[in-house]
């Protein structure tokens, strides 16, 4: 049985070397269930699957972890979210809300790293009012991503690429574009992780020897991404290239026993990837309360 926590927690802290790492929620999004996204699964794997994990059969709750990261003068932002709209579902949009209780409000933000465009990691840029929701921040995606969006006209992506021209399009006077392997930031090096779309990113934050692994989107759901990384899922634009993403990152992660952050990973998302067969187990890291 699941219980629900009286006051869900919308932050948690921890640190990267002399950077400070809070993870806000903007809250799940709600999803169809695993079998009309994973397709080539059979219902019996799926149900393996979720009966390991100790996850019952129905619709997808996917968390949404964004990452902030605090050193110097800078307050960077990994994506933000689903902003004012319920596409998926009413629990979502509350990143701005949690950054206050955590307090890091919105309007301190320097910079702002989007990983991709989907509606879930980019629709909170801009307030219902066309005003910024950080004011103050630098933008900061992949050159192919932004080129990807802007020409898109393929009918199936309509919404995402209007939400996109809405959310995105506006701070182009403020953009700054990055490809796979160039530093975003001191201390930020992105990871190019094709498939999921065709610009999308996933990054190495560094700091004093220390490093953490951003998967961003290319898992997707924990344990089904993990135990089956090379069957496509609904959400990939190319499902092929983002199985062999999937499966280098995950088996590289694997060997170098690096810490990660995943996007839709249980809250608050860090943790491991370890081997398990033929694929792989997420491995989350013990929170630590401050206070405790």
């Amino acid at each position: 049985m699941v219980r629900k926590a009286e006051a869900p927690p919308g932050f948690y802290r921890c640190r990267i070397g002399k950077m400070r790492v809070c993870v806000v929620s903007d809250g799940p999004i709600l999803l169809a269930e695993p079998g009309a996204i994973f397709t080539a699964l059979s219902d019996d794997e799926i149900d393996a699957s979720l009966n390991r994990a100790f996850l019952p059969r129905g619709p997808i709750r996917a968390e949404q972890n964004c990452l902030l990261l605090q050193w110097d003068d800078r307050v960077v932002l990994f994506d933000n979210g689903m902003g004012q709209s319920d596409l998926f579902g009413p629990l979502a949009g509350r990143l701005k809300q949690n950054m206050v209780r955590a307090g890091v409000p919105p309007e301190t933000v320097t910079d702002l790293i989007l990983s991709h465009g989907h509606p879930d990691h980019c629709w909170g840029t801009m307030g219902t009012n066309g005003i910024p929701n950080f004011p103050n921040a630098a933008v900061h995606i992949s050159e192919a991503e932004w080129r990807f969006w802007e020409a898109c006209d393929e009918p199936a992506l309509d919404v995402a690429v209007a939400g996109f021209r809405e959310q995105v399009v506006p701070m182009r006077d403020r953009m700054h574009f990055f490809t796979g392997g160039d530093m975003v930031l001191p201390g930020v090096c992105a990871v190019a992780a094709p498939g999921h779309t065709p610009g999308h990113m996933a990054f190495v934050v560094s700091s004093e020897g220390e490093q953490l692994h951003v998967l961003s989107d290319t898992i997707f759901h924990v344990p089904l991404s993990f135990d089956f990384p090379t069957t496509p899922n609904a959400y990939d634009y190319d499902a092929e290239i983002g199985a062999t993403t999937r499966l280098a990152l995950l088996a590289r992660m694997a060997d170098e026993r690096a810490r990660v952050i995943g996007y839709h990973a249980p809250w608050p998302g860090i943790g491991h990837v370890a081997r398990a067969g033929d694929g792989f187990r997420f491995v989350a890291e013990p929170m630590i309360l401050e206070g405790r």
